[in-house]
């Protein structure tokens, strides 16, 4: 299904959902807040006895139990039982009335809204109660969360896939998914000013945070303090969850390589062949999932987000680096060893900088300025090609913070990326940071082109990806909350986007849908939290089958 800014939602846009028999999520703020239902001849014969009431449930009504309305919509539908609701359940407006502003009214009232053109009705937008998305989610989930993410390369060799997990780790399927706990631990070591630290959420079994992050910060990235550090931090989060809820697992997740419960490689921590789940799930007696910060990220958006995409990847911006998570036909891909979409390291090379910082180097700085003189473009580029990971005109070595700090140090600019951001209005500064989101386009133009994704969620920085939105290629400047973009955002997502169109294969990229998010410390902990509640559904690509009785009880 696809989605669309309630900003967005104009008449036509509503004409074209009823003539194609198309369902659309309408958006609000990145938020989904309604689903614009065409009501095509079937439809409407089903509800030629109760006009359409039926398709919502207030809130009172689901309180009630299981005497109130289906909470399925496909049961709504073919329900051929009388209509229960009042008669101001719901409202008709023309099509030529329909704005923004009226369909978040009713999204906030609750009410849904039928379209009509010509007095016929075309069109039913249902306003997403909480209370209702929460009864059908838990009544559902396991349908929602029936396609198993699996590891390409096959079982883990701490799983037997061909084998039922164990009865100690699967107690909890029968419980309502409220009442679980998980334990979502993101690990950062590559912050800048040593700020290298754990962060921890405790979710329900929705995903749905229960307590707030807890940060830990850590001195040094030896595996065994910080394996001491995520033991003292389980711990804490721990004593905020009550006897009464089920702690089912905890996730992590990481910058880097990983495969089946290991850090292959990682630059931001410096582990490598660290099996830190097998480790920690010995010593905890509980399952543990190891994932990759952008997948983690991936099967968040996928089970827990509502992305309906069975095609999308999720491009992760760092300060220090850039991830990529993949799903093809609804599944997440790992590739043959777990290191699918490593979209950071892929050579993007003759990305010029603009030539209009070039009289900068010709006039003398004035005292205490933060640009100093260098040498041509062509003598210092160099020096920034080389990439953390060794290899040259790596995409990350140009595109993140660091790359853009780096870049502006090679060519005069003696100020760190915060003072860049000050200076955005610099024509070497705007260059630079121009040059990065380019380098960005040109990488995800190579991602449309290879696996032509539905949808591309980017996460980064406020400063960098601009503010939370929603767009298409060819409305990228016309959305509502692009005005939010200004700065160093705005310089970077135009050249972006110019970028993209300058290099998308046929309508790659008018077909896809741009989502922007911000990343945060509590997201990466949440989406480490989803990917252990994601493993247990699916009894598969858990990362450690433990023997131990699931007891939190355990010494060091």
């Amino acid at each position: 299904m696809r989605r669309v800014s309630i900003r967005e939602l104009s008449a036509d846009v509503i004409r074209n959902c009823a003539n194609d028999s198309e369902g659309l999520g309408v958006t609000s703020k990145g938020a989904l807040v309604g689903v614009l239902i065409p009501l095509t001849h079937d439809v409407l014969q089903r509800l030629a006895t109760n006009d359409a009431d039926e398709l919502t449930a207030s809130a009172a009504e689901v309180r009630a139990g299981a005497g109130g309305p289906p909470t399925n919509l496909r049961d709504v539908l073919q329900d051929p039982a009388p209509p229960t609701g009042r008669a101001d359940d719901f409202s008709r407006v023309s099509i030529r009335e329909i704005s923004g502003a009226l369909l978040e009214r009713a999204s906030s009232t609750g009410k849904p809204l039928v379209v009509t053109i010509d007095r016929i009705d075309v069109a039913v937008f249902l306003p997403l109660l909480s209370s209702w998305v929460d009864r059908l989610v838990t009544e559902s989930v396991g349908r929602f969360l029936s396609d198993p993410v699996t590891d390409n390369s096959g079982p883990a060799a701490h799983v037997d896939t061909n084998t039922e997990v164990p009865a100690q780790l699967t107690r909890v399927s029968g419980r309502r998914f409220a009442g679980q706990r998980a334990i979502g631990i993101r690990i950062v070591g590559d912050a800048r000013g040593d700020r290298e630290r754990l962060v921890g959420v405790v979710t329900d079994g929705l995903a749905r945070i229960k307590v707030d992050p807890i940060t830990l910060p850590l001195e040094r990235l030896d595996e065994t303090y910080v394996v001491e550090q995520i033991l003292s931090l389980i711990d804490m989060l721990r004593s905020h969850i009550d006897d009464t809820d089920d702690l089912i697992g905890v996730g992590i997740e990481i910058g880097g390589h990983v495969s089946q419960g290991r850090v292959v490689h990682s630059t931001n921590i410096h582990w490598d062949q660290f099996p830190v789940a097998d480790q920690l799930s010995e010593i905890i007696g509980l399952p543990v999932v190891l994932e990759n910060d952008a997948n983690a990220l991936a099967i968040h958006e996928r089970y827990f987000e509502g992305i309906s995409a069975d095609n999308f990847s999720v491009v992760l911006v760092t300060h220090l680096g850039i991830g990529c998570g993949l799903v093809l036909d609804g599944r997440l891909h790992r590739g043959s060893r777990g290191m699918a979409a490593e979209l950071g390291h892929v050579p993007i090379a003759n990305v010029p900088l603009p030539s209009s910082h070039a009289s900068r180097h010709t006039q003398a700085p004035s005292q205490g300025s933060i640009f100093q003189p260098s040498g041509s473009i062509e003598d210092t580029e160099s020096e920034v090609r080389r990439c953390r990971c060794g290899n040259l005109d790596c995409l990350e070595c140009i595109a993140t913070p660091q790359g853009i700090e780096a870049t502006l140090h090679a060519n005069g600019f003696t100020g760190s990326f915060e003072d860049a951001l000050k200076a955005s209005q610099d024509p070497l500064v705007r260059d630079v940071i121009a040059r990065a989101g380019t380098a960005l386009g040109n990488g995800i133009a190579i991602l449309l082109n290879l696996v032509n994704p539905e949808a591309i969620v980017l996460y980064g920085p406020l400063e960098v990806v601009g503010a939370p939105r929603q767009f298409h290629v060819e409305n990228f400047n016309t959305v509502a909350d692009a005005k939010a973009v200004t700065g160093a955002g705005r310089i970077y997502t135009d050249a972006m986007v110019d970028s993209i169109r300058n290099h998308v294969f046929s309508n790659a990229a008018d077909a896809c849908q741009f989502i922007v998010r911000i990343r945060s410390d509590e997201k990466g902990a949440k989406a480490a939290a989803a990917c252990v509640i994601r493993a247990i559904r699916d009894r598969s690509d858990v990362g450690r089958q433990s023997r131990v009785p699931m007891q939190f009880e355990y010494s060091r």
